[in-house]
């Protein structure tokens, strides 16, 4: 049988598809684009690429390598508790890695979803690395899981206030934490000082006042908010 030239063309065309077809799927399935690899996912040595902060005396440097030691013993130990990549995260900060800090609290919340550590200390990084909006959404997500923690309320109000133009959201965090901040000085003190700020003068006295009465040893005290006290 004698192939014409149509016959010819399909029966050259037609394996060169499949074979262009079983081609796209491999690719398909080896790579995806933007699919970023999971941080410390596998067999990822979490301590791998540590590097000393350049300067360092003798003493300091000594306390550094013990810190290290003693993070690579806990997870060697416990390297699926959320409570090792606490510590991992916090020897990457403490060494001035804050996107590897960053990586290992996010491990931790994938191990103890509510630990309110993960969520606090990547806010904490999350301000040095000047990204704001994302510190103010991990002190709200350890808030959800710590809601009585004062400390959490003040650094969080002080974020909207100070960095975030948010006076609205700022004083309605605040207000939420006097649940949990009874007497305490440094969040009265703020409050009164967010109050003054914003020209509440009303609400500047009552926090101002309530804040010398709570400490009423303190002189100093009567002294610094004499205009709310006359």
């Amino acid at each position: 049988m004698l192939f014409t030239r149509t016959m010819m063309k399909k029966y050259l065309f037609w394996p060169g598809v499949g074979v262009i077809v079983f081609a796209l799927v491999v690719l398909a399935v080896v790579w995806r684009p933007g699919a970023p690899a999971a941080p410390y996912s596998g067999k990822v040595d979490p301590f791998a690429g540590l590097v000393y902060p350049s300067g360092l005396d003798a003493d300091t440097r000594a306390v550094m390598e013990e810190k290290v030691s003693s993070t690579k013993a806990m997870y060697e130990r416990d390297p699926d508790i959320w409570e090792t990549w606490i510590a991992i995260g916090n020897l990457r900060q403490l060494l001035g890695d804050r996107r590897g800090a960053i990586a290992a609290y996010e491990q931790s919340l994938k191990l103890q979803e509510n630990n309110v550590l993960g969520n606090r200390n990547m806010a904490e990084v999350y301000v040095q690395l000047g990204d704001y909006e994302k510190a103010a959404r991990n002190f709200e997500l350890a808030i959800g899981s710590n809601f009585a923690d004062p400390d959490l309320y003040l650094k969080l109000a002080l974020l909207y206030e100070q960095k975030l133009n948010r006076p609205d959201l700022a004083e309605v965090t605040y207000r939420q934490g006097l649940n949990y901040a009874a007497q305490n000085r440094e969040y009265l003190s703020s409050l009164a000082a967010f109050y003054k700020q914003q020209g509440k003068w009303e609400q500047y006295r009552e926090y101002a006042r309530e804040l010398v009465q709570a400490y009423p040893e303190d002189g100093s005290l009567k002294e610094v908010y004499r205009d709310a006290l006359e």
